[in-house]
């Protein structure tokens, strides 16, 4: 189900301004953890009353993030609601102006946020070496994960063998790329990066972590080539 936040008065918000709104996301988080975890039942117009709550705290966030990042609209373009028993969560997303790829989103699904970013992999054979400096550094995160939105071909069986190895994301994204220009792929749809965190986290420890990952040196942001 999509909602159409654009109309809404959200704000990017600076780190102390966050940090004032702890109490007040506290209440409303506790409440939409109540419904995602269906630890109580709730009519139909509660449950968009807290899922309307909690997606301007999701926004708020996100646009904070996108604020310190000049290349990432500071208007969200799209938000969409995934509602399937058990695996509730909901996403708010800023469009790249060029591709109109989701270049930035976050949000929560089946009891975690998450915050991710999608791959320019046609920049990356010309990104200098800080770019992996910050691949590195977001892999220090327990969360930190690369999926490949579209597997590129893999015709022979030494192929295949080749795709299922590696344990390391980052192994996971250069054999991704190699791959797909050996063998034929999509690489305006490559991948993402990903950081996600328990929805339960401390807001200090999170807001510190996800700052962190979404505007300091280790920007998720900085992975769009």
């Amino acid at each position: 189900m999509a909602i159409n936040i654009n109309t809404l008065n959200i704000q990017p918000l600076s780190t102390s301004e966050l940090r004032r709104q702890f109490d007040t996301w506290s209440a409303i988080r506790f409440e939409y953890l109540d419904f995602i975890f269906q630890q109580r039942q709730f009519d139909e117009q509660d449950a968009d009353r807290i899922s309307a709550e909690f997606l301007q705290i999701e926004t708020t966030l996100l646009m904070s993030a996108a604020s310190r990042n000049s290349r990432v609209m500071t208007t969200p373009r799209l938000s969409y609601l995934v509602n399937v028993p058990g695996r509730r969560g909901q996403n708010c997303a800023m469009l790249c102006p060029r591709s109109q790829v989701e270049e930035l989103s976050f949000g929560d699904y089946a009891g975690e946020f998450y915050l991710s970013t999608y791959i320019d992999a046609e920049g990356l054979p010309h990104v200098p070496d800080d770019f992996w400096e910050h691949v590195v550094a977001l892999s220090k995160y327990e969360g930190f994960e690369y999926s490949d939105n579209s597997p590129p071909n893999v015709p022979t069986p030494e192929a295949k063998a080749i795709r299922r190895s590696g344990r390391s994301e980052i192994y996971k994204l250069i054999r991704d790329f190699t791959m797909h220009k050996i063998c034929g792929g999509d690489l305006e749809n490559f991948g993402r990066l990903e950081v996600r965190w328990p929805i339960k986290i401390r807001w200090e420890t999170f807001l510190e972590q996800f700052e962190d990952a979404s505007g300091g040196k280790t920007s998720v942001q900085k992975i769009s080539a």
